[in-house]
């Protein structure tokens, strides 16, 4: 028990330089790695802000005895809402690209 190496399916963890560097489009500031952390981040978005919608229509349904408007109607404000959020994302993201765009002249 004394000696406590870090040790994974016989790698030794403590050692970085037994793992072979990240392929380059994996690099910290691609394009690539960017654009994949942009999707999942929009995708997150209207995922949860529809959920969240039908959530409290469905919470809605079961106070005012209305089953089933309520919840399609806040699925409807849900999907709303997240396509609103990726608008805004996406403008966000056009407005940077032409700030960088005029940097770069």
């Amino acid at each position: 028990m004394g000696n406590h190496s870090a040790l994974f399916y016989g790698i030794n963890l403590s050692n970085s330089s037994e793992f072979p560097p990240p392929p380059k489009h994996m690099s910290q500031g691609s394009g690539f790695r960017q654009g994949m952390s942009m999707a999942f981040r929009l995708g997150i978005e209207m995922a949860v802000a529809t959920f969240l919608g039908a959530a409290m229509g469905y919470a809605l349904d079961s106070f005012f005895d209305t089953k089933p408007w309520l919840m399609v109607i806040g699925l409807f404000f849900g999907v709303a809402a997240g396509g609103l959020g990726v608008y805004r994302v996406a403008q966000e993201i056009q407005f940077t690209d032409n700030d960088s765009n005029e940097e770069d002249q």
